[in-house]
């Protein structure tokens, strides 16, 4: 395979662009609770389904021929500016969000993949490539009387991927470190690093595994996961989940931790173990019985747990239109207190194609320690991709809430290839927390970029943004009001 000319870019729609996100099989994106798309990484918002319903987490499955060239492998999209880090919780952050994970996902990483680095024949194509960005880029602050004088800073940043395509096992791990230098300081300082990796796996025709992780520390107030509250502490936020399908059942794990280095912000974390039988298999439908566990933790204290017993049924009515339905039980322990709840869980999607219309369509909604749902709509085509999504979703925000938050996020996404050898594109998104106990309190975010590429070369990419990043928070929430616009030049330059 010639990784030089391969046009092809996957696209999985749920937040902005991002090549680090991979569009895999229909039951493997089923499971997917990760953000995908192709340009920036992004958080995941826990309001896709359980793993086992058939609901694509993170958009459609099919795939849009928008062309890459050998440059897009390894381009990570904007970066942004930064802000001065404090003391604070260093150790304690590094302790409970990356060793333990990280050596887990690695000893499964290292078994998984040694499948297909036993050898070349069972191999398509691999590699490992360098890029290199080099940004120059201007932030203006809206807020104060008057507002501040803007600032211009440089930045540098090394880029690598390492890509394997086997028969058995795929790999695409990514990893990128931004140097900063600000107008006021002397040299160059870390602005972020993240990180990013898949194993995807296939045992037998019903069997396969996925594995996948992001971590991402950063001290830019435009942080790279639009999820993230906007503030100026230095923040590490890791994520990733793991799960197994064979045709009678299938299993998964999902895990979301925020820590932030600000003492007077909270971490928040939350886990998940999701289980499923399928007792009776047709070729169209799945008789279902499923359990679910789920655990939210914010400000070092367990807050919320809550378990679900269901049953129910999959159906693919044609080969585009499916639906699910399940009903059961849930218990919830929230701070000691137990109760139970209806549990209940129904979707349809595919049902723009059915009926013919020119966009594709999603729904679901979710009832057990609160409603949630999500509603996507989107049309790909060779070259274009639109998308609008809506998410509601119980989250451990952390941050500036002290407990579990509801969480509502819009995001809308534009991309179309011009000649050939240009792409623009637009992405806004919104962003409302509030805290459960306290509905009225609210912190609202809202962001918007439009960028223009052009490729100069197949291995060098010029490009030009615009970003705007505001903030509003109620009296009751410990948010300052932030209003910043940013323009960047980039240039991003791949070895072949």
């Amino acid at each position: 395979m010639d990784i030089l000319h391969n046009n092809d870019i996957h696209v999985n729609v749920k937040a902005f662009t991002n090549p680090s996100r991979y569009a895999c099989s229909e039951s493997a994106n089923a499971r997917r609770r990760i953000a995908a798309a192709v340009q920036a990484p992004y958080r995941p918002f826990r309001a896709e389904g359980r793993p086992w319903l058939g609901v694509p987490a993170a958009g459609p499955a099919e795939t849009a021929n928008l062309r890459k060239t050998f440059v897009d492998r390894i381009l990570r999209g904007p970066t942004w500016g930064t802000v001065g880090a404090e003391k604070g919780r260093y150790q304690g952050v590094m302790r409970r969000t990356c060793i333990s994970f990280g050596r887990s996902a690695l000893a499964i990483l290292g078994a998984v993949g040694s499948l297909t680095l036993a050898g070349p024949a069972t191999s398509r194509a691999d590699g490992l490539m360098p890029g290199l960005t080099l940004q120059t880029r201007y932030d203006h602050e809206q807020t104060g009387v008057p507002p501040p004088p803007g600032q211009w800073t440089q930045s540098i940043t090394p880029q690598i991927l390492f890509e394997r395509a086997g028969v058995l096992t795929t790999w695409d791990v990514r990893a990128e470190r931004r140097y900063d230098n600000p107008e006021q300081v002397s040299g160059f300082v870390v602005g972020h690093d993240i990180v990013t990796g898949t194993v995807h796996s296939t045992w037998g025709e019903h069997t396969h595994s996925n594995i996948e992780g992001s971590y991402f520390e950063s001290r830019d107030v435009f942080n790279p996961d639009p999820r993230s509250p906007i503030s100026g502490s230095r923040q590490w936020h890791s994520y990733g989940t793991a799960d197994f399908e064979s045709y009678r059942g299938e299993a998964s794990y999902y895990f979301d931790f925020a820590n932030y280095q600000e003492t007077k912000l909270e971490d928040g974390h939350s886990q998940s173990l999701d289980a499923a039988l399928y007792p009776f298999r047709t070729p169209s439908n799945r008789w279902l019985v499923a359990a679910h566990h789920e655990e939210w933790t914010v400000a070092d204290r367990n807050q919320l747990i809550t378990t679900t017993a269901t049953a129910g049924l999959r159906r693919d009515h044609t080969p585009t239109l499916s639906s699910h339905f399940e009903v059961g039980v849930a218990r919830i322990d929230e701070d000691g207190a137990l109760r139970n709840d209806l549990a209940l869980v129904a979707g349809l999607k595919g049902f723009g194609s059915a009926l013919g219309l020119p966009f594709d369509a999603r729904f679901e909604v979710r009832h057990d320690v609160t409603n949630s749902g999500v509603a996507e709509i989107w049309r790909s085509v060779p070259g274009k991709l639109i998308s609008l999504r809506w998410e509601k979703a119980l989250a451990a925000t952390g941050g500036y809430f002290d407990e579990p938050t509801n969480d509502d996020f819009v995001t809308f996404t534009a991309q179309d290839t011009l000649g050939g050898r240009s792409i623009v594109s637009l992405e806004g998104s919104y962003r409302r927390d509030r805290p459960r106990s306290l509905n009225a309190e609210r912190l609202e975010t809202y962001r918007a970029a439009a960028a223009f590429s052009k490729d100069l070369q197949p291995w060098l990419r010029a490009t030009a943004r615009y970003s705007l990043a505001v903030q509003h928070a109620t009296a009751g929430v410990g948010a300052y009001p932030f209003d910043r616009d940013r323009v960047e030049l980039m240039l991003t330059a791949a070895y072949q």
